[in-house]
Order: structure tokens, then C-alpha cells, then sequence
């Protein structure tokens, strides 16, 4: 199987970790992804909460990856850390959440890109 063709979606997207400015544009992506779906609120989205869930975590900070364009995040990867205790032990593990890609930037691999930034820094122990 050869390599896909070039899609124009993906001219000028940049990928990184978190940056603060970055917890507004999560907020809006991930409030658009879940309109429609009447009342059901199944928790906060706004940006003090990724502030808290990503940066102020008891457990320690998140490690997130997201692709932008013009100033806009349009993918977004999350690992939260999570504290538990196995056998008298306390361990942090990450839980992955928060995948999303807008949906005019879905199929070109945005979230996999997201998604191995993230795994990579994690493996790297960062």
C-alpha cells in the first residue's frame, strides 16, 4: 500500500505539548465535539477544569499533545494521571482522555500524531 496523497487540511498545523494558552482552545474544541447531544452533561469542559484536570492535578500533571492551525487547537490527546493503591502500594498510572479532532480536520492522522507525541513522552518518563 502506497503513501496517501497530500491533503491541503494539513498545511500549517503544528504539534506540541500543552501550552497554558492552549486550555481555552481544548475548552471550545471539546464543547463543539459534544453539542447536539441535548442536556447530558456529564462533567465540566471549561477551561479552569482542564487547568485543574491538566496542571493542577493532585496527582500530578497531564501530559497532552495537540495539533493548531491559525491559533486554533484542532486535535487534542490527554493523559491524566490517577492515583491508586494496589497491595498497600500507591501508584500512579495515566488514563487517557480527551481524544478529539474537529471534524473538518478528521482523517489525516491528526490524533495518532497527538497520540504518539503523548505515549513517547510518557515511555521517556517526562
Amino acid at each position: 500500500m502506497g503513501q496517501r496523497p497530500p491533503d491541503e487540511r494539513e498545511e500549517g498545523i503544528n504539534f506540541g505539548p500543552l501550552a497554558i494558552g492552549d486550555l481555552v482552545g481544548i475548552s471550545d474544541l471539546i464543547t463543539r465535539m459534544s453539542a447536539g447531544r441535548g442536556e447530558q452533561r456529564l462533567r465540566d469542559k471549561s477551561p479552569a477544569y482542564y487547568k485543574w484536570m491538566y496542571l493542577d492535578n493532585p496527582a500530578g500533571d497531564a501530559i497532552v499533545y495537540s495539533a493548531g492551525r491559525d491559533g486554533k487547537v484542532i486535535s487534542s490527546f490527554a493523559v491524566a494521571p490517577k492515583l491508586v493503591q494496589i497491595d498497600g502500594r500507591r501508584i500512579t498510572l495515566g488514563k487517557t482522555m480527551d481524544m478529539f479532532t474537529d471534524p473538518d480536520y478528521q482523517g489525516i492522522g491528526l490524533i495518532k500524531r497527538c497520540t504518539d507525541l503523548a505515549v513517547d513522552c510518557a515511555l521517556r518518563g517526562e
